[in-house]
């Protein structure tokens, strides 16, 4: 669940043909060949990883929530300290609205009331806090968004966020990573 809004698609996403061929992506086998260090897939086959066909928004953001439930049955059993998410821009940016309880869009043409695009290989930092007794709600801080320590002195190599109004179609050009933490 976590690649790109739209999912796998031929061409453009703002001038997509809806009568193109489905692309399904690469195979379980193409990838254990490309990437020899993956020993474990879920759900992907040998037909792709992908469904076919272009996500609309509204599937886009209805997957953000699934994600969100994801990370927080991990922060409420305790998996892990850190959790490492590498995804692309535009679904950062559902995901982040999801983190937030902020509103989701519905359609391609509407980013919502706000928008978090992401500069390429940028880290957002997330905490995210299960309930406890004491505090019986979740709790989420935004402690990062755009960090790129990796590329200090190298502004040149900076790139993917863009100044003034963006649409949503230029929202599909962003990645980064996302980290929730449990409660410790």
């Amino acid at each position: 669940d976590l690649h790109e809004a739209g999912g796998c698609f031929a061409g453009s996403r703002k001038n997509r043909d809806p009568n193109a061929p489905h692309v399904y992506g690469m195979t379980a086998s193409e990838i254990k060949a490309q990437y020899s260090f993956v020993d474990r897939l879920t759900g992907v086959d040998e037909k792709g990883w992908w469904k076919g066909g272009y996500e609309d928004v509204s599937e886009s953001s209805r997957r953000a929530l699934r994600v969100l439930e994801w990370l927080k049955d991990m922060a409420k059993n305790g998996q892990g300290e850190t959790v490492l998410i590498m995804t692309h821009g535009w679904f950062m940016d559902l995901l982040l609205k999801a983190l937030l309880q902020l509103p989701l869009p519905t359609s391609d043409a509407k980013v919502g009331p706000a928008y978090f695009p992401p500069c390429n290989t940028a880290m957002t930092t997330v905490h995210l806090v299960a309930p406890t007794p004491e505090y019986p709600e979740w709790s989420m801080g935004l402690l990062e968004h755009n960090a790129m320590p990796h590329f200090v002195g190298r502004s040149e190599l900076i790139f993917g966020s863009t100044r003034g109004p963006i649409t949503s179609h230029q929202m599909g050009r962003r990645m980064g990573p996302l980290e929730v933490r449990p409660q410790s």
